[in-house]
């Protein structure tokens, strides 16, 4: 019971906040008042929900979607809003810095998420008071298994990874860095349209080059896949699912509004965290197993069933769905059906704007929209 109070806690908006739960979980005669669920929540490690959370992922494992043998997974991170606190002060967490001796008043949790682009499904997620994506990376790429390919954009690449990719024994593909490492650097001056075969740091690694034929920029892509991968269709296809990622994170902030935090301890935040992970996953999960198709293709046009929508079908039906009520299970297959769009990948060929600045440091990729 409390553990799904918690869920429909996270699943409404603070304009809903505890006593929209209350009303939800419980009847109206045996509801806790807002004070005491309160107190509960203070008692209860966040351990709890993360164990369910990870439960649900294992449960999940061998059902997951794979594209020619292999599980292929997005690496990213996020930056969440966290209210200033003294709790959360003392947990280390502080503000983003707006230069070298401030930081700005509202606090930040660095995340990051590895997330499985053919499923929708969260694979593993890592988070921390200061900004350390590779570290976390590193960290995940063991969980990853043997047949499976992590995709990361031009942050990533570094010994770090590709060593632990070497050791894992499993796949990567990344967007190369200009300057990063020399071997990059040269094929990325060269003429050659040739995948070129190369040592960085001691790591066996294939260097591929992606022309965009509307702008004329060149990609430089590293990757460790076999030869019969390596196709200028077949990169730019895989390497396109990597914006999923992205879209999930819109899913989380935006439908789900994971900042909209109803605590104000380091440990209530984790349980709301962690929880809203489990209902996503949950709710894809859901979807994967209906449907019975992957989340996204490598075509250009693929189906894809409303998340919105049957994510908010489903908090109302949470408790009958947490039984497995075959009438229920019934319903929400219909609506999947129901729900389901054909949709088309779109490709960006412009620089992104910004309309404000989120960090001190220069972007090269970026047209600003006023001057600074």
């Amino acid at each position: 019971m409390f553990f799904e109070a918690v869920v429909r806690l996270v699943s409404g908006t603070n304009g809903e906040g505890y006593w929209h739960t209350l009303v939800a979980a419980f009847s109206v005669s045996s509801a806790p008042t807002k004070g005491a669920l309160s107190k509960v929540r203070k008692r209860i490690s966040y351990e709890f929900f993360k164990d369910i959370f990870h439960k649900l992922i294992i449960d999940f494992e061998d059902s997951r979607f794979t594209y020619q043998g292999l599980k292929v997974y997005a690496v990213d991170g996020l930056q969440l809003h966290l209210p200033r606190t003294k709790d959360l002060t003392k947990h280390g967490y502080r503000g983003r810095a707006v230069s070298h001796y401030l930081d700005s008043y509202g606090l930040r949790m660095y995340l990051c998420h590895a997330y499985d682009v053919l499923s929708g499904v969260t694979k593993d997620l890592r988070f921390s008071p200061w900004n350390d994506e590779i570290a976390h990376a590193k960290n995940m790429v063991k969980h990853f298994g043997r047949q499976s390919l992590a995709m990361y954009d031009r942050l990533y690449i570094s010994t770090k990874m590709l060593h632990a990719h070497r050791r894992a024994g499993n796949y990567f593909l990344m967007r190369a860095k200009r300057g990063s490492f020399r071997e990059i650097e040269a094929y990325y001056q060269s003429h050659s349209q040739r995948p070129h075969k190369t040592l960085i740091a001691g790591v066996p690694v294939r260097l591929f080059k992606a022309v965009n034929p509307r702008t004329g920029k060149k990609d430089v892509f590293v990757t460790n896949l076999p030869w019969r991968w390596l196709s200028a269709g077949l990169i730019q296809r895989l390497y396109r699912c990597r914006w999923e990622c992205e879209t999930s994170f819109k899913d989380l902030c935006d439908t789900m509004k994971m900042e909209q935090w109803h605590s104000k301890s380091l440990n209530g935040i984790l349980q709301e965290l962690y929880a809203t992970f489990w209902l996503k996953n949950f709710a894809r999960i859901q979807i994967a197993k209906k449907s019975r198709k992957p989340k996204i293709t490598m075509c250009d046009q693929y189906e894809k069933p409303n998340f919105k929508l049957i994510l908010d079908w489903m908090k109302t039906k949470l408790k009958r769905l947490l039984n497995r009520n075959l009438g229920v299970l019934r319903d929400l297959r219909k609506l999947i059906k129901l729900s389901t769009e054909k949709r088309v990948h779109y490709e960006r060929s412009y620089p992104r704007q910004l309309k404000c600045a989120a960090s001190p440091y220069p972007y090269n990729n970026t047209i600003w929209l006023w001057k600074h």
